[in-house]
């Protein structure tokens, strides 16, 4: 089993784990990216919103919340409600940058852990489509999957939007 890190992101508003030898780089305003420092690796970037609910926050609220979001009406895109208390919708979009044709899983993990207000931390894994089948992304993308959905939301960061 591949050895895992605990970022504590935001001073611990919220934690989550992947590999340890994965670099960590972090905006002021940006979110975090990281990254393993391999020409083929894909990279993980992460931004983090909350919005006021004035309402219930709850599995079912959740689950209600992220099937508005336009995302969800993507192709293949899941939502589940997993164990932790968190929902998950995941789905992969394919674009293409400057020429690369790229895909890009998602993963927005939403937790009603505070009353009246949904965190979501949204996660991107962008890889270009030649880099997409190799083992070692493959395994990444798996190991992001088990460990994405299972984000602790521990304290409350700076609300960023509302949902009434």
């Amino acid at each position: 089993m591949r050895e895992l890190k605990v970022i504590n992101y935001r001073q611990g508003a919220l934690r989550f784990s992947i590999p340890v030898e994965w670099n960590e780089e972090y905006g002021r305003d940006s979110g975090g990216t990281f990254f393993e420092q391999a020409p083929d690796s894909g990279t993980l970037r992460l931004s983090v919103v909350v919005l006021n609910t004035k309402g219930k926050t709850d599995a079912d609220a959740l689950e209600r919340f992220l099937k508005t979001r336009p995302e969800a009406r993507a192709k293949g895109a899941q939502i589940t409600k997993e164990s932790g208390g968190n929902v998950v919708l995941q789905f992969i979009q394919r674009t293409n940058e400057g020429g690369d044709d790229m895909s890009i899983v998602w993963w927005f993990v939403a937790s009603g852990a505070f009353e009246d207000y949904i965190q979501i931390a949204m996660f991107s894994y962008s890889l270009l489509n030649l880099n997409l089948n190799k083992e070692q992304n493959k395994e990444d993308i798996l190991l992001l999957d088990q460990e994405l959905r299972k984000t602790e939301f521990v304290k409350m960061p700076q609300i960023s939007g509302s949902h009434s």
